[in-house]
């Protein structure tokens, strides 16, 4: 039998050296989202696996409530842990106001799903207050998956199916961020 989601993760909750990695990998990612966020926002993560990204965001000097979620309950204990110490909410995405998030992000969530999945979560993005959507996915250049079913699609493919406002490739065209306006 194969390796699990928690033994693929598990070494990598509250380390260092992998949140140092992550910063400077996905520094082009992060700073997408960083670039529309407002003092006030409320920004969910979905699929948030341990909450890196999260995590990182919330160490900015801005004032945003952050809030993850994942249907894994054991990521979502380690999204507990790697973001203690950070004002982080693990829990449902809409917030206890009721008030839906103003940014939406994911990193390496929707590679693992079929189109029609996609499609469901994307719409899931559109209701309102929601003011854009941002992916990561991984790009066909990777020769394979790092974990799981993910799908490595080129951009086009994205581009064509999902039409994404926005988006770009980076770290030498492996990456993919994916930006969606929804106002």
């Amino acid at each position: 039998m194969g390796a699990t989601w928690t033994q693929f993760y598990e070494d990598r909750v509250l380390s260092e050296g992998y949140r140092k990695y992550f910063k400077e990998r996905y520094k082009p990612f992060l700073d997408e989202i960083r670039s529309y966020r407002k003092d006030g926002d409320r920004i969910v993560e979905v699929g948030c696996g341990i909450g890196t990204t999260t995590s990182i965001l919330a160490d900015d000097d801005i004032f945003c409530g952050y809030r993850c979620f994942d249907i894994c309950p054991e990521m979502v204990a380690f999204a507990m842990l790697n973001t203690r110490g950070r004002p982080v909410g693990i829990g449902d995405a809409r917030l206890p106001t009721n008030r839906f998030p103003d940014i939406v992000h994911s990193h390496g969530l929707l590679e693992h799903f079929v189109d029609k999945d996609i499609e469901s979560v994307l719409n899931s993005h559109r209701v309102d207050g929601v003011r854009y959507a941002i992916h990561y996915v991984p790009g066909n250049l990777y020769v394979n998956p790092s974990f799981g079913d993910e799908r490595l699609l080129p951009l086009e493919y994205w581009v064509d199916n999902f039409k994404p406002t926005k988006y770009f490739k980076f770290n030498d065209g492996y990456d993919y961020c994916l930006v969606w306006d929804l106002r």
